[in-house]
């Protein structure tokens, strides 16, 4: 495990709610090398989930970097964690962000031979029936997100799918997530989960990677612990 936190990790995404979180979290675990990966860099100076010894940012343009350009950002990372995301709002964002900029970076990744790709994606994204008939541009979010998801499995990688319900941050974190085999129970309560339990997901499958890599795992906040639930998975 030591080892695993010498590695480098690039987080995809950094500035968005989920991805200073996963940075601030990385950062708990004493991670020593994360670079966040972002469309804006911002000043960090007086900002405390920073610590400038341990965070670079490096500016990267999901919707016009070619794959060869993310090839050249990625040579300096062993883990990918992909929580970028058109928020739902465009449908262009859509396709050239939550598609065709997955597609990208996971192409990239096998070209610079990433050792573990990680992607933030949505519960129930394989059921159609669950999605087809939700209101507004939420069936288009779900279209997008499962063409993501398929392209990630396919590859060559050494993949992790998460797929959180909705996500909330209206409360403190629980430190619990519901077993992947009783998920349904949590279905009444809309699979919600607090943004910074999915940040401790994101950076425990790392510290996991044997019960983790190649697996797509549903997630809810629950009544187990997030590392009990990761570390039985099989």
């Amino acid at each position: 495990m030591s080892e695993i936190k010498n590695f480098t990790i690039g987080v995809i995404g950094a500035h968005g709610r989920t991805g200073s979180l996963t940075l601030k979290t990385l950062q708990k675990h004493g991670f020593k090398k994360i670079i966040a990966f972002t469309r804006n860099i911002i000043d960090t100076k007086n900002n405390i989930s920073y610590d400038p010894t341990v965070v670079e940012q490096i500016h990267l343009d999901l919707i016009n970097f070619s794959v060869l350009e993310l090839v050249e950002l990625f040579k300096k990372v062993d883990i990918i964690i992909f929580v970028a995301g058109s928020g739902h709002q465009s449908l262009r964002e859509l396709f050239t962000v939550d598609i065709d900029g997955v597609s990208k970076c996971v192409e990239a990744s096998e070209i610079a031979n990433i050792q573990r790709f990680i992607l933030i994606s949505v519960i129930n994204v394989e059921e159609r029936d669950f999605w087809w008939s939700l209101e507004g541009n939420l069936r288009d979010y779900f279209i997008a997100k499962r063409c993501a998801d398929r392209k990630v499995r396919n590859s060559k990688l050494k993949w992790t799918i998460l797929q959180p319900g909705w996500l909330t941050a209206n409360n403190k974190p629980t430190g619990k997530i519901q077993p992947v085999e009783r998920i349904e129970e949590q279905k009444t309560n809309g699979y919600t989960i607090e943004r910074e339990d999915l940040a401790e997901v994101i950076v425990s499958c790392i510290l996991n990677p044997t019960t983790t890599c190649m697996r797509s795992i549903p997630l809810s906040n629950g009544d187990t612990k997030i590392e009990e639930v990761l570390k039985n998975l099989h």
